[in-house]
């Protein structure tokens, strides 16, 4: 790998990362219970992450060339609220599932990518900005913010999306045979 080794988690149970993970390659976790994390995490390879019971960001910054969340996030900030950052540095930025947080609409969610998927509702963040350079894929039948929802580049709708917040905004374009309310 690029840069010191991979690490392949599988098995029952949970995985949680309490500290701060860097000289990775590539990050594999395919667990049963949750995966947390509660430190930052910046690799120079894939990030992908499959884990039953979903996945908690308890940290400002996840970092990699490429991931993918196969299972619900949730942004737990502690302390509260969080502004946290996700972060695919030359490949796709993947969300099969929900995305949401814990603390009634507080935390702010920024994700980059060269491509954003957002694949499963998002709710009770205060505010979500989505780059995704080659353009983000908006399969989520609603995106729910308390402040804002931007857009920075072209949009493609894959269902009818209902879009709710004080203010949303498109940087580019918004494509597809769907509509957004």
């Amino acid at each position: 790998s690029p840069a010191g080794f991979d690490l392949l988690i599988t098995g029952a149970g949970t995985a949680q990362f309490d500290d701060t993970i860097t000289n990775l390659g590539d990050l594999i976790v395919s667990a049963t219970g949750t995966t947390t994390f509660n430190g930052d995490v910046t690799i120079s390879g894939m990030l992908d992450l499959d884990s039953n019971s979903g996945i908690i960001i308890n940290t400002a910054q996840l970092q990699a060339a490429s991931a993918t969340f196969r299972d619900a996030v949730t942004v737990a900030g502690t302390p509260t609220p969080l502004t946290a950052t996700i972060e695919a540095t030359s490949g796709a930025l993947i969300f099969q599932q929900a995305i949401t947080s814990t603390n009634a609409s507080t935390d702010d969610l920024t994700l980059n990518g060269d491509s954003v998927q957002l694949l499963g509702p998002v709710s009770n963040l205060q505010s979500l900005q989505v780059t995704g350079v080659n353009g983000i894929t908006l399969g989520a039948t609603s995106v729910t913010t308390a402040d804002q929802i931007l857009f920075n580049n072209a949009v493609t709708l894959t269902v009818g999306t209902n879009l709710s917040a004080a203010d949303i905004e498109f940087g580019s374009t918004l494509s597809g045979a769907f509509g957004v309310t």
